[in-house]
């Protein structure tokens, strides 16, 4: 693999170069191995790219205060990360949509948050508790107009002129423009309060796009689904387009999945109704996770103190 811009420890991540720092998060998949089911390994790395074990995930994790935002792929995914720090007592159930756990002088924090609108209207509160990582997500809920014969919440914003849903997907996109819109002035301005402000603890933001669908999985092989699914894959493919390239913009990390769940083999990482990862996944993207909040955070001795001044690139 390629080497970043500027040499870095392999045990630290004391004084990484913001632009090294951008080029590890963003080339994170080229460090690692094929998985197999449930497990990843690391090729020698210069990022500090690891597997961790669960002494190394409880360090990490013992005095962050995390905020994840999103549906039930997020909140799961969530949930097994919650499950790796091997708290004893006082773990939410799974199915809950809200919750908060505190453990040590950690806080996790998971909110139903369904659609971007919903994440953008509430962004304001949410950085208001000044977490140290907010990760935050979008998936099929923005479509289940298209997909879905069930009666879903539309997006926020959102009204239809018409019942065909092929002619409404030009009226959701110029929806979802003006949402993302919206969502990075607010970060923007996030991030320029922070610079202006003489605050010195800037939350580090964490996006993870959507997996590629499984097609051959129960969701769309049932009446549950009205729609194709690789068209609604095509549709999820859209709103990434434009979402990714505006959130890097304003200076949120991406996380990078996409070499490891080829949309053309579905089977890579199986999710058997075709949208929710199995444990095995987790484990995987769980890995992929903690790696990049390593890197991120780790280096925030010298992150947020240098950067928190700087205008993100």
């Amino acid at each position: 693999p390629a080497k970043p811009p500027h040499p870095i420890a392999v045990t630290s991540t004391d004084n990484i170069p913001c632009e090294s720092l951008d080029w590890c998060t963003q080339h994170i998949s080229d460090f690692c191995a094929v998985p197999t089911r449930g497990s990843l390994s690391w090729r020698d790395n210069n990022c500090t790219f690891h597997s961790y074990t669960t002494a190394e995930i409880q360090e990490l994790a013992s005095n962050l205060r995390i905020i994840s935002a999103g549906d039930s792929v997020a909140r799961d995914i969530s949930y097994f990360m919650l499950k790796k720090l091997e708290i004893k007592a006082g773990l939410p159930k799974k199915s809950h949509e809200h919750w908060a756990v505190n453990w040590r002088n950690m806080s996790f924090k998971n909110l139903w948050q369904t659609h971007l609108g919903i994440q953008e209207m509430k962004l304001d509160k949410t950085l208001s508790e000044t977490p140290d990582i907010f990760l935050f997500a979008v998936g099929v809920w923005e479509l289940t107009w298209f997909w879905s014969p069930q009666n879903f919440p539309l997006p926020p914003g959102l009204t239809f002129t018409t019942k065909d849903r092929h002619e409404r997907i030009p009226q959701f996109f110029k929806n979802f423009n003006k949402t993302v819109q919206k969502l990075s002035d607010r970060l923007q301005k996030y991030q320029q309060d922070c610079a202006t402000s003489g605050q010195k603890k800037r939350t580090v933001l964490l996006y993870r796009p959507t997996l590629p669908l499984n097609c051959t999985g129960s969701i769309w092989t049932t009446r549950m689904s009205i729609q194709p699914c690789n068209e609604t894959q095509q549709l999820l493919d859209k709103m990434h387009a434009i979402l990714i390239p505006a959130l890097q913009e304003v200076g949120v990390h991406v996380l990078n999945l996409t070499s490891l769940f080829p949309k053309d083999n579905p089977h890579y990482c199986p999710r058997n109704d075709g949208v929710h990862p199995i444990p095995p996944c987790h484990q995987v993207i769980n890995s992929f996770l903690v790696n990049t909040i390593h890197t991120v955070l780790n280096s925030s001795r010298t992150f947020h103190d240098r950067c928190c001044n700087q205008t993100p690139h």
